[in-house]
């Protein structure tokens, strides 16, 4: 290879990779590189002429200078704008790698006019095939164009395309070396070595094409499968479902969408979709498909905005649609997904109502709250008052039926005070209430500290296992703590020092937590009952209470998303637990 082909070759070969790595900077490079490759090939035809062709160990032959010159020109056009001049710098790759191509099927079969093409000097065998790889690796820099888009698509037209051509030349080329091989054995005549090469070429290629054939038909087989598995599921499908085409013609409906717009598809095949979109924005409609089908993406129409369609009959129905673009056979069409919320938006109306009421009724119950603890609180003093103003202006002693009254007044205007305040309690939790980082172990300490008086005259032993720091309403989650601690010292068996244990223990979104004691236990039938307001299961003479604290804990552990439960036996203790999710809104 002569000195002036391989820096041609060098530049041709650097201008490609610089193309491929796309890189602003570099493209500048590259193409003064490729002018370089034009101006070295004229100059080698230039010199070429005026020395009538006479070789030379320094300049290059007219072929290879042709070669340059195609490829540093097809080089320059790569990275136009305009399409045509790059189909045009396309077709310069093409036409080098033919050249290369024939000089190099010339060296094989020895065929001197290959790669010679009438000139006196020769293209080199290793030129030839350089300049056939590397204009096939500049083709591929635009591979939808030309032949490179046959070896690059995955199309099946391209698959077809490449299966055959690769089997069909390496078919020929072996068929046409072996006719040569025969040629100069003289093993069998011509006339027989052509019918033969001949008979050979067509069973082969035949049997070629019925593989391919065979192929096709299978894919053919498998596309009209999907199809109809396509179909079957829009036609299953709950929602209504439209494919249009890049003309807004409708082409497929299925029965959800007949019986939503209350039209046959007989009727709709073909028509365009306007028929189905309300007059106030029908001539709106095409420059919005237009626009969407512009810059083709899933998108999805409706949700809090009110958009519309129209029925057969002319009334029309809010609806939420979706559309999905859907690429066949280099055609575009946009599947339109349709759900009728007529029924969602009389709901959303239902429950707007609701809400009102329900704040109305808020308020009244705030109306509620005020009077008990300030109206109902009143009479009940009155009562008291008197009571007591009885016992004190009563001439004599109070006793008797007079002191049995008296004293009954009084219990019973002092528990409906005790038991009103209770329920305004109630009714006040989770008002005002704030999320904050609430560290248990800080929290149980607090709590065991306000009840250090219990828990000395019980003689009460508490364990405290590790607890977490957690998101949470720390005024009422100290309560729920402060509420089961009590109740398990509370409600401990006669002789037995009670035992309490608080732990907790992670799960996948939430905490566990645990408070156990070897008090009195609780009867299965009663687990739901303890959770209810105002419930008691003993006497008041046997255990003080007035069944508020576990219906506060249940209100609270509801307002962490939680739950709590318990878990005991009758006489050997009792394990009361609730959940607090990790993440609170």
């Amino acid at each position: 290879m002569k000195v002036t082909t391989l820096l041609g070759l060098a530049a041709i070969s650097g201008t490609v990779m610089l193309f491929a790595c796309n890189k602003k900077y570099m493209l500048k490079l590259a193409f003064a590189l490729s002018l370089f490759t034009v101006l070295l090939g004229i100059f080698s035809l230039i010199w070429i002429q005026i020395n009538n062709q006479i070789a030379s160990p320094y300049w290059i032959s007219p072929q290879t200078g042709l070669c340059l010159i195609a490829m540093g020109t097809g080089l320059m056009l790569l990275r136009s704008e305009n399409i045509r001049l790059r189909r045009a710098g396309q077709g310069f790759f093409h036409f080098v790698t033919l050249l290369g191509f024939l000089a190099t099927m010339g060296y094989i079969f020895n065929v001197r006019a290959f790669y010679t093409l009438s000139f006196t000097t020769s293209m080199a065998f290793n030129t030839s095939l350089s300049f056939f790889i590397i204009s096939v690796a500049a083709s591929l820099l635009n591979p939808a164009l030309g032949f490179a888009g046959m070896f690059t698509g995955r199309m099946l037209g391209d698959v077809v395309a490449r299966r055959l051509f690769f089997q069909m030349a390496l078919l020929v080329i072996v068929l046409g070396y072996l006719r040569i091989l025969n040629h100069g054995t003289y093993f069998i005549n011509f006339e027989f070595g052509v019918a033969l090469f001949s008979t050979a070429f067509i069973v082969v290629s035949l049997f070629l094409i019925w593989k391919t054939a065979e192929a096709i038909n299978k894919t053919e087989v498998q596309k009209n499968a999907a199809e109809e598995y396509f179909r079957m599921a829009l036609e299953a499908a709950p929602s209504g479902f439209i494919i249009t085409d890049e003309h807004r013609k409708i082409t497929l409906m299925n029965s959800a969408a007949e019986e939503m717009f209350g039209y046959k598809r007989e009727e709709m095949l073909g028509r365009e979709l306007e028929v189905l979109i309300p007059k106030k924005i029908k001539k709106h409609h095409p420059n919005n498909m237009a626009g969407y089908l512009d810059k083709t993406n899933t998108r999805y129409f409706g949700g809090s905005n009110y958009l519309h369609a129209q029925r057969k009959d002319g009334t029309e129905f809010p609806v939420e649609i979706g559309l999905n673009p859907v690429y066949t056979n280099n055609e575009m069409f946009v599947l339109s997904s349709i759900i009728d919320i007529s029924e969602r938006r009389k709901n959303e109306k239902i429950i707007k109502s609701q809400l009102a009421d329900l704040k109305i009724k808020n308020k009244d119950l705030e109306q509620f709250n005020y009077i008990a603890s300030h109206d109902l609180q009143e009479p009940l003093r009155t009562v008291a008052n008197f009571a007591e103003m009885i016992r004190e202006d009563y001439p004599g002693p109070v006793e008797g039926n007079i002191k049995f009254y008296l004293d009954t007044i009084s219990a019973a205007t002092s528990r409906m005070s005790i038991l009103i305040r209770s329920l305004l309690d109630f009714s006040k939790i989770g008002r005002g209430r704030q999320l904050s980082i609430v560290n248990c172990n800080v929290l149980a300490a607090d709590v065991l500290a306000d009840l250090d008086s219990l828990i000395k005259e019980s003689g009460a032993k508490i364990i405290v296992g590790e607890l977490p720091t957690i998101n949470a309403y720390e005024t009422e989650l100290r309560q729920v703590f402060q509420n089961l601690v009590n109740n398990a010292i509370k409600f401990s068996r006669a002789g037995i020092t009670p035992e309490v244990l608080l732990s907790a223990t992670k799960l996948d979104d939430s905490y566990e937590f645990c408070i156990t004691d070897n008090g009195i236990g609780i009867s299965p039938r009663n687990f739901n009952k303890i959770f209810q307001i105002f419930q008691r299961l003993h006497k008041e003479d046997e255990f003080t209470g007035h069944g508020i604290g576990l219906a506060n804990c249940y209100k609270i552990v509801q307002l962490h998303e939680g739950k709590i439960w318990v878990e005991s036996e009758y006489g050997k203790g009792s394990a009361f637990k609730f959940t607090i999710k990790t993440n609170q809104n």
